[in-house]
């Protein structure tokens, strides 16, 4: 069985070749041979400012400082003018009390003209 001695210890499917288990060569190139003295990408999430590493964030960063940005979202929130909580079910009882106001109108104007009919009705006999 000349392949089991290719594949080792792998216990399960591969779909990449096995990597080497020597260590690379001095001159060997790629991201399986990145070293951070060598250059590696540095990681940076995406919406954070690009600062110099190794330094603390300053404290009045509201970005890196939680305290400060809890103290940013209150005074935003004190400052906003209160409208009160408007969501889905609000927006809905709303819709309803119109809809329950257009009803009783309609309601009302159906009985103006069905006791004008009978009114006519009444005189015409």
């Amino acid at each position: 069985m000349a392949g089991a001695d290719v594949a080792g210890n792998y216990k399960g499917v591969m779909l990449c070749s096995r990597p080497a288990d020597s260590a690379p060569s001095a001159g060997a190139v790629g991201p399986a041979h990145l070293s951070p003295t060598l250059g590696a990408p540095q990681f940076r999430p995406v919406g954070a400012p690009p600062e110099p590493l190794g330094l603390n964030p300053a404290k009045d960063n509201a970005a890196t400082n939680v305290a400060k940005a809890h103290d940013e979202a209150a005074r935003r929130r004190a400052a906003a003018p209160n409208v009160g909580h408007e969501n889905f079910l609000t927006k809905h009882r709303r819709w309803l009390s119109e809809m329950a106001k257009q009803k009783a109108e309609l309601n009302d104007e159906l009985e103006a003209t069905a006791h004008a009919a009978k009114e006519k009705r009444r005189r015409f006999s």
